[in-house]
């Protein structure tokens, strides 16, 4: 959990650079139970998909 905490900022970062220069918002591909609970706590807080 504390890394996730640490990283946090920076995939939100990182997801808005891919939505700037044009990526698609209508699906999102993760891989593990883990990444898709914290993509899915994200995502709840910024709807980006």
């Amino acid at each position: 959990m504390r890394l996730y905490k640490a990283i946090r900022p920076g995939i939100i970062d990182a997801l808005n650079k891919q939505f700037e220069f044009g990526a698609s918002k209508n699906f999102a591909v993760c891989l593990g139970r883990k990444n898709y609970k914290f993509l899915s706590e994200i995502n709840n807080e910024y709807n980006f998909f």
